[in-house]
């Protein structure tokens, strides 16, 4: 949320809004009651520390208030000069308009790259996926192996003839064979 009205508008809105008086947001913010009301009644740029500590009070980003991005602007233009060395508002507005979209790009990479990722993980999930399947299937075929071979026994021998020792026996020779 952000306001393109002059600070001593938006905070005059501000304080209705939140019904808040002058000498409140002095207190929350340690700036004088006559300094406030001159903020609001000539609309007087203050310290972007100021801006920072009212925007606190409101608990909204110091963004909200134009003032603050013009001044965040103008310390980015003193910091990059070569903003300043264009000859005419075209010249500057396409300057900008190409950081504007070399933002955009380095956006786009960093997306590109975290969908990257994701498509990475999940191509190694799936021949994890893959892998756990062919062991699934060896371990399968290999059970089928022994179901056949205990029907081929069964059929030959008279189950109900088998001692419990040799009962054992099987089980455990069955056991030993599905682990390996």
């Amino acid at each position: 949320m952000i306001t393109i009205k002059q600070i001593g508008e938006a905070l005059k809105e501000l304080l209705g809004k939140r019904e808040m008086t002058y000498q409140e947001l002095s207190n929350r913010t340690k700036i004088s009651k006559p300094y406030i009301a001159e903020i609001i009644s000539t609309n007087r740029i203050p310290a972007k520390e100021k801006i920072e500590k009212i925007a606190a009070a409101f608990e909204i980003n110091p963004f909200y208030f134009r003032e603050y991005r013009l001044g965040i602007l103008t310390e980015y233009l003193q910091d990059n000069p070569h903003y300043l060395a264009v000859e005419n508002k075209e010249e500057l507005i396409e300057m900008l308009d190409y950081r504007k979209h070399l933002e955009e790009a380095r956006d786009q990479k960093e997306m590109l790259q975290k969908e990257r990722m994701d498509l990475e993980h999940r191509l190694v999930e799936t021949r994890n996926n893959k892998k756990n399947l062919e062991k699934n299937r060896e371990v399968m075929m290999r059970q089928n192996r022994i179901m056949d071979f205990i029907m081929e026994a069964t059929g030959k021998v008279d189950v109900n003839k088998l001692s419990n020792d040799d009962m054992e026996l099987v089980v455990r020779l069955l056991e030993r064979l599905s682990k390996k």
